[in-house]
């Protein structure tokens, strides 16, 4: 059983029209229950280290961002658009203060231990309105590059003392408003090699209450230790060590059939070796007022052959009024 208790203050300022500064402070205390002994772990027979070190990490957060917002707006044929740029700057701060990391690496947080970096990242994207007026206009493309820079040199695989991160680009098109694409590329800036490709398209309905999604995959190995990963988020969220995952497709169907509860499932298949790897299941009610929802998750892994469950409560917002 993993548990993780993250309580984070934040202040935020305007100081000139588009141009936003924020930081925040946060003491993240990652716990885990279980009898470890049975993964016949190393530390187990170690002299000086005990269990209550390795199920019990303190990690100090800091950080501050600027962000801009710079717009203007333009005509194309009877179409009214709208061109937005978002460039920022991030700095990010991370010290584990008690404990040790974890031997049994769940996610990325039981190997993280430091991390001291800027991060640059410049997003654009294209707006539209329909014809009619008053009708709210949406996103038609938008393009996210972004690229860390450590203040500590990490060691990657290769041994190498790293100081950029990869470089990683998102791209999303909605050519119509029933239909998506996604594009995320990761590349490494020292070999350079793709580091990973995602490509997925979605269709829905007009009303988008059911909805349909192909994708491809592409993962090659990495970890947290090295300056892989551009922003913090993507740690929390992402399984590590990485073995990496071959050529992929994955498909999977969204469900709403009232506007509180969406039902989603999703497969993957290994292209290569033509087998079938896992399936998700996730189920969430939204409240009425729009505050908060439950998650329900259920993860099938055909290798190796294991269940997992998940609940989670998420805080959404103030609600609708």
């Amino acid at each position: 059983i993993r548990g993780q208790v993250c309580p984070e203050a934040r202040v935020a300022f305007q100081p000139a029209p588009g141009l936003s500064l924020s930081g925040y402070g946060a003491v993240r205390e990652v716990l885990s229950w279980g009898d470890m002994d049975l993964y016949n772990l190393p530390w187990a027979n170690v002299p000086g280290v005990s269990a209550e070190e390795v199920r019990h990490r303190t990690l100090v957060e800091t950080g501050a961002e600027l962000n801009a917002r710079l717009g203007r707006a333009f005509r194309w044929g009877p179409r009214r658009l709208f061109h937005m740029a978002q460039p920022g700057l991030s700095y990010q701060y991370v010290r584990e203060v008690e404990g040790e990391p974890f031997p049994v690496e769940m996610d990325g947080l039981d190997t993280l231990a430091t991390r001291n970096w800027f991060t640059w990242s410049l997003r654009t994207s294209v707006w539209g309105s329909a014809r009619e007026p008053g009708r709210p206009g949406r996103m038609l493309a938008e393009m996210r590059v972004m690229q860390s820079l450590a203040l500590e040199r990490y060691a990657g695989r290769d041994g190498q003392r790293r100081l950029f991160s990869d470089v990683r680009v998102d791209l999303q098109a909605n050519p119509l408003p029933t239909l998506g694409c996604t594009l995320t590329v990761q590349v490494d800036p020292y070999t350079p090699d793709l580091r990973f490709l995602e490509a997925d398209v979605d269709v829905w309905d007009k009303k988008r209450n059911y909805g349909l999604n192909v994708g491809f995959v592409r993962h090659n190995a990495y970890e947290v230790n090295a300056l892989t990963r551009v922003e913090l988020v993507d740690v929390y969220d992402q399984d590590f060590l990485f073995a990496g995952i071959g050529n992929t497709l994955r498909a999977g169907v969204t469900v709403r059939p009232v506007p509180w509860v969406t039902a989603a499932w999703n497969a993957f298949y290994l292209i290569d070796q033509s087998g079938k790897i896992e399936n998700r299941l996730t189920l969430q009610y939204l409240s009425r007022c729009k505050c908060w929802s439950a998650l329900l998750g259920v993860r099938q892994t055909v290798r190796p052959d294991d269940v997992g469950f998940s609940f989670m409560v998420r805080l959404e917002g103030l609600g609708s009024y």
